[in-house]
């Protein structure tokens, strides 16, 4: 089975992480299981280098395939979800102001979506809008679904947004957010199924529900599927990557043709 044709799903739950073996092979996978499709030669480093807007690019692709997905904030979150909204132009927006490794003081999650608010009131067609939200050094998303006219709040551990300690609730927020699209406070889905198993790679649990989101699967697939460490850890290589890859790669040539041009 798979997950819109991308990642191999389960239905049998991975091995327990406090397993000596499993903790052992996990290493040992993450290590020996190098993605070729996403690597970039030194010749194609030096001209991502050129241009600040490869350049970040090429930094996430390191984060990416050199700390087992352990440790990457706000740039990775920003080049995968550019990709995604250069796949869906006409369906989805978003905002990173939420996550406080940006050089402006991290935003309120309510206040983000008042500004998506003026911005997209005459644009019916974007039906999906995101905020990535770092909760104390955990990642959430806040989904605004303009189709099911609800706010999604997707915390990969499963926890309710009353549990996480911000300084403010999370509760209010959401449905503070609900009342300001919908009218209607009580327009929130929160999911209840912890898919995280480990103590990181909780950004990377964030963008896939949004992907799969916008490729048309159900909050009722999302929550009842399972997916391991081994394959969630394909995902960030493979798919997260390989496509952050493509994007930095097509924008270099655009860039190199514009500077021969001008």
């Amino acid at each position: 089975m798979t997950i819109e044709g991308f990642v191999h799903v389960t239905n049998q739950p991975p091995p327990p992480p406090s397993s000596y073996f499993y903790r052992l092979f996990s290493t040992f996978y993450a290590r020996v299981s190098s993605t070729f499709r996403a690597s970039v030669p030194l010749k194609e480093q030096a001209r991502l280098e050129r241009f600040p807007e490869t350049d970040l690019a090429l930094k996430a692709l390191h984060q990416l395939l050199n700390t087992e997905g352990q440790f990457f904030g706000s740039n990775v979150v920003e080049q995968y979800l550019n990709v995604l909204w250069t796949e869906y132009p006409n369906k989805f927006c978003f905002r990173l102001d939420g996550v406080k490794y940006l050089p402006d003081c991290q935003k309120r999650p309510l206040e983000i979506a008042r500004e998506i608010h003026r911005m997209v009131q005459e644009q019916p067609n974007l039906l999906y809008l995101a905020i990535p939200f770092d909760a104390s050094q955990h990642h959430i998303v806040f989904l605004i679904n303009r189709e099911d006219r609800r706010v999604e709040y997707y915390d990969p551990l499963g926890d309710k947004p009353e549990t996480r300690n911000v300084g403010y609730s999370l509760k209010e927020e959401v449905e503070a957010i609900a009342e300001l699209f919908f009218e209607d406070k009580s327009k929130v889905y929160v999911n209840p199924t912890a898919h995280q198993t480990c103590c990181f790679r909780c950004a990377i649990w964030g963008l896939l529900y949004i992907e799969r989101r916008l490729k048309g699967s159900s909050v009722e697939e999302i929550q009842s599927t399972t997916i391991n460490d081994f394959e969630i850890d394909r995902y960030r290589k493979e798919i997260i990557a390989g496509k952050i890859k493509t994007h930095a790669l097509k924008l270099l040539n655009d860039l190199e043709a514009q500077e021969q041009d001008g």
